[in-house]
């Protein structure tokens, strides 16, 4: 009895093991699969043949091909040899067993029977499997799918379309937090506000289009140059970008600034109608603070501000450092 239980627990558990959790997986352990064939169709029969006595071959039998039903599922050729490995096996064993051809006759058309219903049965899990794995399949595609639109509507709402930059939803989130880490590390944190110098006269003479190519190659210096992944490069608005440098002290800021102004005028790209020179340039406001909880980085923008405003009025192509200041004057055009 013993011995029975054990052949049972072990044959359940090569079963277990071996059963394909989906299609994709049976496929790639399909000569481990087949080799459980084996084994499994040996064991089980070889519990068959034990117990068909007590239990009576018809019960035993049904028992063993109903396992093998729920637990195990086959391609129609292997499906097919190995139900009719377990037939023949099971009419052998009748037929030792029966001396009288009418108990035979009676046991070949049970197992028949029994075969039949467990061939279907196994049909119908396998239909129910391959369903229930095509649904998480195209629940799993639908919600990579989703992901992926949503990545790009994220893109969208937070990227300028023209220069590919961070745009100015991206830039106020950014600010505030690094406002907030700065505000609990005590680190400094310095904004550059930077603006393309006579480029009302630049769209106005060269076109539009040829406006935004400059806007672009503007962006691509900026990324050259500050390629720090923890800083925050933005279109501010029109022909203004801005650039947020957490960890980064006044000296630090202005030494960023005068790389960029560097890097500008190296590209050379053709101005004629600025006033200071040739060649596009650019001017930059720069402000940098320790923040504190109870203060605002809209009074670190004010300050950038500012510095650009008084860079604009020393004849534009330079970098202007600015303390904190609580007003704006206006706007020099």
């Amino acid at each position: 009895m013993v011995m029975n239980w054990l052949i049972i627990g072990i044959s359940l558990a090569f079963l277990y093991v071996s059963r394909p959790l989906s299609p994709i997986k049976f496929s790639r352990r399909w000569v481990l699969h087949r080799w459980y064939c084996v084994f499994i169709t040996i064991i089980f029969n070889g519990f068959f043949y034990l117990q068909w006595q007590r239990l009576g071959h018809n019960s035993a039998y049904f028992i063993i091909q109903f396992i093998y039903a729920v637990l195990w599922f086959y391609p129609d050729r292997l499906g097919v040899w190995f139900y009719g490995v377990n037939f023949v096996y099971y009419m052998l064993v009748i037929s030792t067993g029966h001396a009288q051809g009418l108990v035979r006759l009676s046991g070949y058309f049970t197992g028949f029977s029994i075969l039949s219903i467990t061939w279907i049965s196994e049909q119908i899990i396998l239909d129910l499997r391959l369903r229930d794995f095509q649904l998480r399949k195209t629940v799993d595609e639908q919600a990579q799918e989703l992901q992926k639109v949503n990545r790009e509507l994220n893109q969208i709402a937070f990227q300028d379309s023209l220069t590919g930059l961070a745009n100015r939803r991206a830039l106020d989130d950014f600010l505030s937090i690094a406002w907030t880490r700065g505000a609990t590390t005590q680190m400094p944190l310095a904004l550059l506000l930077c603006d393309v110098d006579y480029f009302k006269r630049y769209n106005d003479g060269y076109g539009h289009p040829a406006g935004d190519q400059c806007l672009r190659d503007i962006a691509q210096i900026l990324r050259q140059t500050i390629p720090e992944p923890d800083f925050c490069i933005a279109r501010y608005g029109g022909e203004e970008f801005a650039l947020v440098l957490p960890a980064t002290s006044d000296s630090g800021a202005q030494a960023v600034a005068q790389n960029l102004l560097e890097n500008v005028r190296r590209a050379a790209l053709p101005h004629a109608y600025a006033l200071t020179g040739d060649y596009v340039s650019i001017s930059i406001g720069i402000s940098s603070t320790i923040p504190q909880p109870d203060h605002s980085p809209k009074a670190l923008i004010l300050s950038a501000d500012l510095a650009l405003y008084q860079a604009k009025s020393q004849g534009r192509n330079r970098a202007v450092y600015q303390g904190m200041s609580p007003s704006l004057p206006p706007a020099v055009a």
